[in-house]
Parts: C-alpha cells; structure tokens; sequence
C-alpha cells in the first residue's frame, strides 16, 4: 500500500531524531506524523480499510503524544507505542518503501522491558537509548519493498504492551 510511505518517512524521522536525542527533531517528525495518519485512507478493500481503522487510533494517539512530548522520555515512550503500530501495519500491509526496511529490538529499552523499531539502517540506531547507547539492540528481520514483515519475528521474545490511553475524548 503506497499510502503508507508518507507515515513510514514521518515515523523513521523520528526514528533517526531520537537515536540522536534530539527532541525538537522528534516532535516535527511526530507532527508529520500525525498530518500523514489523519490524511491515509485505504480506498480498498473492505479487510484493508477494517485492519487499518484498527492501526490509526493508537497510532494517531501515540502521534500526537509524541507531538507534544515535553521530554526525551514522553517522546521515546510515544515512539515505543508508534512503533507497535507501524510494525502491525507492515504485517499487515507490506513494506510500501523503495528500500529494505528492519526490525530492531533493544532488551534494555524501558527498564529491560524490551522494545522493538523500524529502521532502514542495517547497523542498530537505537531510539530509546540515543547516544548513551546507540548501537544496543539487534536486527531481528527485514522487510523487502512490497514484502510483509513476518508476524512471528515481531512478536519473538517481547511481552505485549496495551496501547496508550486515547485523550482525544476528554
């Protein structure tokens, strides 16, 4: 689905802005985030509109979180939640990018919890930890242009984790 690549370029903005620990960075990637999941809107077919309804809420809510994120750590936790998002669209949906996309996992991330990114980098940058650890972690697979990230690598190793609270109702 190439109405993904906007979200992706947006989300891996945000990728390379937190491996950085740069905040100011992270919070425009997370609005062009936001911009690009308010605007996707599969035509077709009814299971593709259906899973990605699914997808947009918490990926919107953890967006806008990481949009007006006042801290590295609000921003790294929204990214966390993104990433969970994004990484069951690309199980769903395919890599819609010209190039390889990875799955990377840091054990340590979130007081050794564990958490899992997308990357287009075949060398970790780790998000979560920034320079304190920037090449912590592992690529645990790889997604091809137009190929689906395999359901079984995601879920390797890591518990699941509920989605963010949704504020948009307050």
């Amino acid at each position: 689905m190439a109405g993904l690549a906007p979200l992706l370029d947006a989300y891996l903005g945000v990728q390379q802005s937190l491996a950085k620990d740069d905040a100011k960075s992270a919070q425009k990637s997370f609005a062009e985030l936001v911009t690009s999941v308010e605007s996707f809107d599969p035509r077709s077919p009814d299971e593709a509109r259906r899973v990605w309804s699914a997808v947009a809420k918490p990926l919107l809510a953890a967006a806008r979180g990481g949009q007006h994120g006042a801290s590295i750590d609000e921003l790294r936790r929204s990214f966390d939640s993104a990433s969970v998002g994004l990484i069951e669209a690309l199980q769903r949906f395919g890599n819609p990018l010209e190039e390889p996309l990875r799955l990377a996992y840091c054990p340590m991330a979130f007081d050794d919890r564990g958490a899992q990114w997308l990357q287009h980098a075949e060398e970790i940058e780790n998000p979560y930890f920034g320079a304190e650890m920037y090449r912590c972690g592992e690529i645990r697979a790889a997604s091809a242009p137009g190929q689906r990230l395999s359901a079984e690598t995601a879920e390797s190793d890591e518990p699941a984790r509920a989605a963010p609270p949704d504020h948009s109702k307050h």
